[in-house]
């Protein structure tokens, strides 16, 4: 699962955005799949091009189980009855960061729309694409 290198990130976000991505790869490789980790991905790179980028604050774990929990929203992971399925307490757990906190941040997360307020890019399509790929970002 290290497809970093398609993603542009600012140099002197390189590192931050690469500890990140490392935390949400290892969470999907164990727990989900590939489009999940695609889409963390995803949502971490674009965190990375914003001014100022918010990533290069804070705990790499907090952000990265922010960005899991942003897009498990958005792909019903919180539903019991669909695969891949995990628990928010679960994810927040794994990456030792309280609930509350992942929560908060996931919600500025998915508050950060493109003009527009649609929410594409960050949801995976009917065939385990992620659909939007080719859109703006959430986050840009």
């Amino acid at each position: 699962m290290s497809d970093q290198t398609v993603h542009q990130v600012p140099k002197q976000m390189q590192p931050a955005f690469e500890r990140i991505t490392s935390l949400t790869d290892e969470f999907c490789t164990r727990h989900l799949d590939e489009t999940h980790a695609v889409l963390c991905r995803k949502m971490a790179a674009a965190l990375g091009r914003k001014r100022p980028p918010p990533i290069g604050r804070g705990r790499p774990e907090g952000w990265a189980c922010g960005i899991v929990l942003a897009v498990g929203s958005q792909n019903f992971l919180f539903d019991e009855t669909t695969e891949p399925y995990v628990r928010a307490a679960d994810i927040a757990v794994y990456f030792g960061v309280a609930l509350s906190s992942g929560n908060s941040l996931a919600r500025s997360l998915l508050l950060r729309r493109p003009r527009g307020g649609t929410r594409r890019g960050y949801r995976s399509g009917p065939d385990g694409v992620p659909a939007g790929t080719e859109e703006a970002d959430l986050c840009e």
